[in-house]
């Protein structure tokens, strides 16, 4: 998916190349779990030329050997740096224990046996697959009024019959919740040798959990127990880097994966902290368990939950990962807008209902990397 996204971003005619620089336009790529993007930035005047530009060169894509064997080696470049990353061996880690004998569980970047195996007429049938009208969405950010956008998607959205994504398009939401298939949690004994850290000195400590129960209903809850977790000044985790000095950066995530809610707690720490990092932690899923969160602790929670929200949205890149995680994953186009509202909207009975279940014995997913 990546590799051929990345390639729908080469521009290869030079006239439209031109074009596009012209205007000013910034262009991103890039992959998650589920789904792939390309984003195009650029000043509100040029809107009409790139939307024009941007739709005609996804649809005419240029698919050289040579530039698929060069965003190869970016890819594989990429990939090696991966695995010298704490923070992302972790995680590659974590998506191993989580999804086994699944593409999830290998990087987006592939490796080398992945890369060397596909070929141009593998990336063709992708991309046919990929342009699949009820696959693809056309989302946009902007301070132009709406009626001047709409008329220009209607001159313009027929090059590629996107499904738009429109705040009361209805057939966008599902509301039995995601079409994705229900996880079987599998946890083997022991990290399996591809999540060897092939980096410098460090250490890292990451406690992952699934959390259950339909998508729409549980990420709020989800979102504000990663806010009372967080790292951040006030939060659970705070005390094991301000008074056990455990971690220089201890911090939680929240992830949706294959229609599943994945969270997890990173400890960045030295070798001969891991151990104590590790059943601190433990201690505090265990005591979360126990006894929930008092009505007290859950509204601190709550401001945090809704600054943290505020903070991601200001940032246009941010909201637009966000709307494209949400409408992957079969949610309402507006779900991003009303989230703050649904946090608000948590009782205090169904939230400590949620820790309870989330942190229960046995449902960890523990990594461990060390090298001295």
């Amino acid at each position: 998916s990546y590799l051929t996204t990345r390639l729908l971003a080469e521009i290869g005619d030079e006239d439209r190349l031109a074009d596009l620089l012209s205007a000013g336009v910034s262009l991103k790529v890039g992959s998650q779990p589920d789904f792939s993007y390309v984003q195009f930035d650029f000043p509100t005047s040029e809107f009409e030329k790139v939307l024009k530009l941007g739709l005609t060169n996804l649809n005419q894509p240029i698919f050289s050997e040579i530039r698929i064997e060069a965003i190869k080696k970016a890819l594989l470049s990429e990939a090696r740096r991966e695995k010298s990353r704490l923070f992302d061996s972790a995680i590659l880690c974590l998506k191993q224990r989580v999804f086994p004998e699944s593409s999830y569980a290998a990087s987006l970047f592939g490796d080398a046996n992945s890369l060397k195996s596909i070929s141009k007429k593998d990336i063709t049938r992708f991309y046919q697959l990929l342009m699949d009208p009820d696959k693809v969405r056309l989302i946009i950010i902007t301070d132009l009024a709406k009626d001047r956008v709409d008329s220009l998607l209607k001159i313009y959205g027929s090059i590629l019959k996107f499904k738009m994504a429109k705040e009361n398009q209805s057939d966008l939401s599902n509301s039995s919740g995601s079409n994705h298939s229900s996880l079987i949690l599998n946890h083997p004994k022991a990290t399996p040798p591809e999540c060897l850290y092939q980096g410098p000195t460090g250490a890292a400590v990451l406690v992952g959990y699934l959390l259950p129960g339909p998508l729409e209903k549980t990420y709020p809850m989800a979102y504000l127990l990663q806010a009372s977790l967080s790292g951040y000044p006030g939060s659970i985790l705070w005390p094991l880097r301000q008074d056990k000095t455990l971690s220089y950066n201890p911090e939680s995530y929240l992830e949706i994966i294959n229609g599943n809610i994945l969270l997890w707690t990173y400890l960045e720490t030295d070798s001969q902290l891991i151990s104590r990092a590790l059943e601190n932690l433990r201690g505090i899923f265990s005591r979360l368990a126990e006894n929930g969160l008092s009505q007290e602790e859950i509204e601190s929670s709550k401001l945090m939950a809704y600054t943290h929200y505020q903070r991601i949205s200001f940032s246009r890149d941010n909201r637009i990962i966000n709307l494209a995680l949400f409408l992957a994953n079969n949610l309402q186009f507006d779900f991003e807008n009303q989230l703050p509202a649904l946090i608000e909207a948590v009782q205090p009975s169904a939230f400590n209902d949620l820790i309870r279940s989330v942190f229960k014995p046995g449902s960890a997913i523990e990594i461990i990397i060390s090298s001295d």
